[in-house]
């Protein structure tokens, strides 16, 4: 028997939104499923100590890498398009780091 893959934001997971600025503060949403709105730049996800975070983009936009506080794959900045997703692990000092990035 096949076990069946949920798709992002479906099956049970609650997703919320959240519009995109220059801070999206992650670790203020008690959700594990994030939607973000919007194209503004994003130069940080908050501090938040130890949370893990799925992440889904409805637009483009700008995610600008930071080697200390928003670690992004390949060390540079990211480019998403409508339907990427990301999972996002932030740190004892709450700094976050992308683990895994998929385009749509």
């Amino acid at each position: 028997m096949t076990t069946p893959i949920r798709k992002f934001g479906q099956g049970g997971f609650a997703e919320a939104s959240i519009a995109s600025a220059a801070t999206v503060d992650l670790g203020a949403s008690t959700a594990r499923w994030i939607l973000i709105t919007g194209t503004t730049t994003i130069t940080s996800f908050g501090t938040a100590v130890h949370q893990e975070k799925w992440v889904r983009f409805a637009a483009a936009l700008t995610l600008t890498h930071n080697a200390t506080s928003l670690v992004l794959p390949g060390g540079g900045d990211v480019t998403t398009a409508a339907g990427d997703a990301a999972l996002l692990r932030s740190d004892a000092s709450g700094h976050w780091r992308v683990i895994v990035y998929e385009r749509a």
